[in-house]
């Protein structure tokens, strides 16, 4: 006997105005005090929804964050900061020594899992400055930014979800979202609370979506060829898999000439680690080790030399050695923009925007295995799995996402690094 699932209905998701958008060659930006109405979709969004949708839904339905962000994250965050000082031509050390406080504040558990932070990425962002101080490029400036440029695209409009394209609710009628189950359009209550015009839609009866980012920067270089400049902070530099595959630069490239900014010529993929160069061990003979695997610099060897009242005379070999070294450190690689590759992955974006749309709060399955080392809701999903007590994780886990009050404010933030 074969058992068949009762049909709950089908939801039709119209994908006809994807491809003619793709082939616009402007589409109109929406400035960010229009967006009101408009539910955002960003990069990250976007690759969160694409590997689980669990985690789509506690980063971006209930909108949570870890209290306290991984280490790579928020030295990432830190240097991303400092590094657009140094593009204003601004000193650097005021902002470092802002989280350095912050720092000094926290808990020594805390404390172990950043590291020697104040000392760290004072040696990071020294070996930076140093490196690229004079590099021969000039930012372009938007909107009086030469950094950190905001932008929102629409790239679709789409019946209203809650009001059915009508412009009005009922209160106390069901969710024509969630049918009752509860989800974020109705506060988990399954119900409309209040009547009258449509709050999402503003009584139009549609809602746009509205693709949301921020470039770092856009340089010019000595020849006049114009970048796009992505900093990527990594533990371990990544090899050229990760290039082929980040769509974000794809997306910012297109967006680009919208925003008024050149066409760029290709992206500046701008690698930074987030681990300082190891300091030489001292051995018991007062000498310096000479191993030669050692994950250091030029610069941080001779430092350390002189710390210990040493002469550089005696380690001339391994200084020699390690005269370059910097480039595992820090890295610059220029691709130029292949231009057959933006309308299939700009497709792709709309169409995935536009599943998020329908499908986002309704869709929460889980894709556990590899990955899930990595997700910021391991435990979170763990305990929620086990039956286990899951408001107490989120109370003293997790907090409401600074990247939603940012985009509220009209300060998009991207997740990745």
């Amino acid at each position: 006997m074969a058992f068949r699932r009762k049909p709950r209905g089908t939801i039709k998701i119209d994908f006809s105005a994807a491809v003619e958008l793709t082939q616009l060659k402007q589409v109109s930006p929406v400035t960010i005090k229009d967006l009101t109405h408009y539910v955002k979709i960003s990069n990250s969004r976007i690759k969160k929804w694409n590997s689980c949708k669990r985690a789509h839904h506690y980063a971006f339905n209930e909108k949570l964050e870890k209290k306290s962000p991984p280490s790579s994250l928020y030295k990432g965050k830190i240097i991303h900061e400092c590094i657009e000082d140094m593009i204003y031509g601004r000193d650097w050390r005021p902002t470092l020594q802002k989280y350095i406080d912050e720092y000094n504040k926290m808990f020594e558990e805390e404390k172990e899992q950043y590291g020697n932070l104040p000392e760290d990425l004072t040696t990071i962002l020294e070996g930076y400055e140093r490196m690229y101080k004079d590099d021969g490029l000039t930012y372009l400036e938007a909107n009086g930014k030469k950094a950190e440029h905001d932008f929102a695209i629409e790239i679709g409009q789409e019946p209203c979800l809650v009001c059915r394209g009508s412009g009005e609710v009922t209160a106390g009628a069901v969710c024509n979202v969630c049918k009752g189950e509860g989800c974020s359009y109705c506060n988990d209550l399954g119900q409309v609370s209040e009547g009258g015009t449509c709050s999402y839609c503003g009584g139009e009866g549609t809602r746009g979506i509205a693709l949301v980012g921020k470039i770092d920067a856009v340089a010019q270089d000595r020849n006049g060829r114009v970048w796009l400049v992505e900093h990527k902070s990594f533990k371990k530099l990544p090899d050229e898999d990760f290039r082929w595959t980040n769509q974000q630069a794809t997306i910012y490239a297109w967006v680009m000439p919208q925003i008024g900014f050149p066409k760029p010529d290709g992206v500046m993929w701008d690698y930074i680690r987030t681990k300082a160069p190891t300091k030489p061990e001292l051995l018991k003979s007062g000498a310096l080790s000479k191993r030669k695997n050692i994950d250091t610099t030029y610069e941080t060897y001779l430092k350390t030399i002189e710390e210990h009242g040493l002469d550089p005379a005696d380690y001339e070999d391994i200084l020699e050695n390690l005269k370059g070294n910097e480039h595992n450190f820090y890295r610059r690689i220029y691709l130029p923009i292949r231009e057959n590759i933006i309308e299939p992955v700009i497709r792709d974006v709309i169409n995935t925007a536009k599943e998020i749309y329908y499908l986002g709060e309704l869709l929460k399955t889980r894709n556990l295995g590899k990955d899930c080392k990595i997700c910021p809701f391991k435990q979170l999903c763990q305990v929620e799995i086990m039956g286990g007590d899951v408001e107490f994780i989120k109370k003293t886990q997790y907090r409401p996402s600074t990247y939603h009050v940012n985009v509220e404010e009209g300060e998009h933030v991207d997740e990745e690094e």
